[in-house]
């Protein structure tokens, strides 16, 4: 019999159907609340899990000397996605039609999820044997 330690792949699924669930909560809010008032903290709230739990993660996936230089890679990263990801939205939805945006919110939720699942398959420890 094995035993695994850390917290697996349920508690990163559950926090990111909560974050979709947080961000269509949001969405319904904005139809029926003026939009100052219904996205008031939710972007806050979100980012403020997301981003602090990724910044511990790091020192798990590269080494000691890395540290600085991923993490500083991942706020880059993070700053261009969110300049260039809005842009290429809009433009779908120009170009193509304004269907696009539910498909393309979609693949980037999938892409995300994606990433954080094999960042947790990494950082899992080996189990541990039984004796």
């Amino acid at each position: 019999m094995t035993e695994t330690r850390g917290p697996g792949w349920a508690p990163v699924f559950l926090s990111y159907a909560a974050f979709v669930l947080v961000g269509l909560g949001a969405g319904i809010g904005g139809i029926l609340i003026p939009a100052q008032m219904a996205d008031y903290g939710v972007d806050e709230a979100t980012i403020g899990i997301t981003f602090p739990t990724a910044m511990a993660v790091v020192p798990d996936l590269v080494e000691p000397r890395l540290v600085a230089t991923a993490i500083g890679l991942m706020n880059g990263v993070s700053v261009l996605g969110g300049a260039g990801l809005p842009w290429l939205a809009g433009r779908l939805a120009q170009h193509v039609g304004i269907w696009t945006l539910m498909p393309f919110a979609l693949a980037l939720s999938l892409l995300q999820l994606g990433v954080w699942r094999l960042m947790v398959a990494r950082t899992a420890p080996a189990p541990v044997p039984q004796e």
